[in-house]
This record gives structure tokens, C-alpha cells and sequence, in this order.
């Protein structure tokens, strides 16, 4: 603000660096893809101890979001980038996740009270909201390992000046 109270001054339009490009919507951009055998077999295989044997459903469905993430990534240049660890981890929770999902579409939102038989909240509910939340968290892990992997396009800029 100057002296006299009008508010003069501030940024410039076109002042400054220009700004980078917006990558795209990191909620949007994984897509749970068939893989087939020939391509598992250049990943790193997933480890069957993280689901029991019991739950065919969530070992099915982490194993095809293991291999999706693992595709997605040498896709956009990051193969060696993101760790085994973390893609099995985000697999696991997001498998889960879609489990609990289907849980609560098939018995709804409310349950019976243990004790007083009264409607209160499902508790599926709440442990659909965690692995959500950490579903989320391991994607943005992985999402800034691949978005990282981009070449940076600022550097031409400097190239070009010292010509």
C-alpha cells in the first residue's frame, strides 16, 4: 500500500517466471488396467503374503492394482523410481478400500447396536475412511516419484539465454 492509502503497486502481469505446467489431476490419471503375463513379468513380482488366502477378492484385485501402478509408471518414464514397497502397500489399501466399499453399498451406511439394538453408524464406515486416507497418501507418494521422473523443461530457458 503506498503512502497516501491507494493500493498501487503489487506484481505485474507478465512479470516473474513463467509458471509450470499443471500435471494432471493425480486422482484421475492411474487406470486399473488387465496386464498381461508377459508384461508381470518385467515388474517386480508381488509378494501373496500381504493378502490371506481366504479373501480371493482382495488378492485378485491388489495383485491387478500392483501391476497397473508398476505399467503406469515405465509408461510415463519412471520404472526404476517408484519403490516395490510402497506401489504393494498403496495395492493392498486400495483393495481393501474398494472391499469395505462394496460392504457398505451392500448392508448401508447404518448397523444394529451390539448391546441396545438401536440404529447407530456402521462401523464399516470409519475403516472405509482410513484406508481411503491412506490409499491417498501412498498414491501422492507415488504420483510425485513419477511426476519427478518428468525431464524438467526450465533448464532450455537457460540454455537459450547463454547462446
Amino acid at each position: 500500500m503506498a503512502k497516501d492509502g491507494t493500493r498501487r503497486g503489487g506484481a505485474r502481469v507478465g512479470a516473474g517466471r513463467p509458471r509450470k505446467q499443471k500435471p494432471e489431476n493425480p486422482e484421475t490419471v492411474l487406470q486399473i488396467v488387465t496386464v498381461t503375463d508377459a508384461e508381470r513379468s518385467s515388474f517386480p513380482t508381488f509378494n501373496r503374503d500381504l493378502c490371506d488366502a481366504k479373501g480371493a477378492y482382495s488378492l485378485t484385485a491388489a495383485e491387478d492394482v500392483y501391476y497397473s501402478v508398476f505399467k503406469f509408471a515405465r509408461d510415463n518414464g519412471a520404472e526404476g523410481r517408484v519403490p516395490k514397497e510402497l506401489v504393494e502397500l498403496f495395492a493392498v489399501t486400495y483393495s481393501r478400500w474398494v472391499q469395505v466399499e462394496k460392504d457398505i453399498s451392500k448392508d448401508g451406511f447404518t448397523a444394529e447396536h451390539p448391546t441396545t439394538g438401536a440404529p447407530c453408524k456402521s462401523p464399516l464406515v470409519d475403516v472405509s475412511n482410513t484406508y481411503s486416507k491412506q490409499a491417498h497418501n501412498y498414491w501422492y507418494s507415488i504420483w510425485s516419484a513419477i511426476k519427478d521422473a518428468e525431464p524438467d523443461t526450465d533448464h532450455d530457458d537457460m540454455d537459450a539465454m547463454l547462446d
